[in-house]
């Protein structure tokens, strides 16, 4: 409601209003809304209405150029609603489980690249169905307490990524290297190395191991990368 006022308060019509922001803007808006989907105390709960009110008041009366990220961030702070994130948050958002509404939101946000308008899943980088207590224990000897671990590891962002559906389908089981490369050849047939470190250099995957083993040192090294990358994203001045 917020968004469409400032669009109405703006003067424009319906006719080019797909047209009608500039880039910053775009870019502004998407961040203060995706910010206040990501909180888990949740922003749009109670005290809506008085909120909306402040929120119309603060829009009506800026000064800004563009989108008034500021404004409507101190009018939040005011009222309780702050969007600035605590380390425990960061920490939350970096561990988000598959199922949390929050995951495709957050993804989207990180990796701006990828064309929503396209129908993406959330995928499993290492395929849940390796996860399995045979698997893990007898193959990877692991003992009951570390099946339980990785089986939960499995399941957080740092193990998730949004693919193209078509793409998730032919992925299937397969271990994330395994599928890259058959996916990453060059018109001759030969392994394109250029294009499996410009994958994993956008995607945030660091180095990625061939064999299963190694999940658990993947599993760390992009939690770091994505809670860096959170911090910067969502924690913006």
């Amino acid at each position: 409601m917020s968004i469409a006022y400032y669009i109405y308060q703006k003067g424009y019509t319906d006719h080019h209003s797909k047209h009608c922001l500039d880039a910053e803007e775009r870019k502004q808006i998407k961040n203060w809304l995706f910010r206040s989907l990501l909180k888990s105390s949740g922003i749009w709960g109670s005290g809506l209405d008085t909120l909306l009110t402040a929120l119309r008041t603060a829009i009506k009366d800026s000064q800004e150029n563009g989108f008034p990220l500021e404004a409507l961030t101190q009018t939040m702070r005011q009222r309780g609603k702050s969007l600035t994130f605590e380390d425990e948050e960061i920490e939350e958002l970096a561990t988000l489980k598959y199922g949390d509404k929050r995951v495709f939101l957050l993804l989207s946000l990180l990796y701006p690249f990828v064309d929503l308008r396209n129908q993406f899943h959330i995928d499993h980088i290492f395929p849940k169905s390796k996860f399995t207590l045979p698997k893990l224990k007898n193959n990877q000897g692991l003992n009951d307490e570390q099946v339980e671990q990785w089986k939960i590891l499995c399941n957080q962002l740092p193990n998730l990524q949004l693919l193209d559906g078509q793409e998730n389908i032919e992925k299937q089981a397969m271990l994330p290297m395994t599928w890259l490369k058959n996916r990453h050849r060059t018109e001759e047939g030969d392994l394109d190395i250029a294009s499996i470190k410009h994958y994993c250099s956008q995607h945030d995957l660091g180095t990625i191991p061939e064999e299963l083993k190694d999940f658990r040192q993947f599993y760390e090294a992009r939690y770091q990368a994505l809670k860096t990358k959170i911090t910067n994203l969502i924690n913006v001045t």
